[in-house]
């Protein structure tokens, strides 16, 4: 084999080595964590007529729906999830009757954490005000 044959051969190799794609598998798995505190004008205890109601998106991407009580921090944790998963949680009083007299100054959080590490606050929504509802979401990336 002449020097140049050799010298071609090798740089085939390197082209070749080159074009080859890895696609890397992404088994990043994410914990979410949801906090509710609904801040109620007056704190109420759960009943089967009175509260707040909490939506959250689950593991499996599916709405989930609780009727608390509206004095406390309430904590949901759900996973694992992908990259690309959105969270997303709502509260609500609970009825939402024009005669009820029960408004909310929602503390709404999402908590993510990776690969069983520690929740770290990705989004906080704090109303300053009375409302029949508030809403946040974060989508993981």
């Amino acid at each position: 084999m002449t020097l140049d044959m050799k010298i071609n051969y090798i740089l085939m190799l390197v082209l070749l080595m080159g074009c080859a794609k890895s696609n890397p598998v992404d088994n990043t798995q994410y914990y979410v964590k949801y906090i509710v505190n609904g801040g109620a004008s007056y704190p109420l205890v759960i009943s089967s007529t009175s509260g707040l109601k909490v939506n959250l998106t689950n593991e499996k991407n599916s709405v989930d729906e609780y009727i608390r009580g509206n004095a406390t921090d309430y904590e949901f944790s759900i996973g694992p999830v992908k990259n690309g998963f959105t969270a997303n949680l709502t509260a609500t009083r609970y009825p939402a009757l024009a005669s009820s007299n029960l408004f909310i100054k929602p503390r709404l959080q999402i908590l993510v954490s990776i690969n069983n590490g520690p929740f770290v606050l990705k989004k906080e929504g704090l109303s300053s005000v009375v409302t029949d509802s508030a809403t946040i979401s974060y989508k993981i990336e």
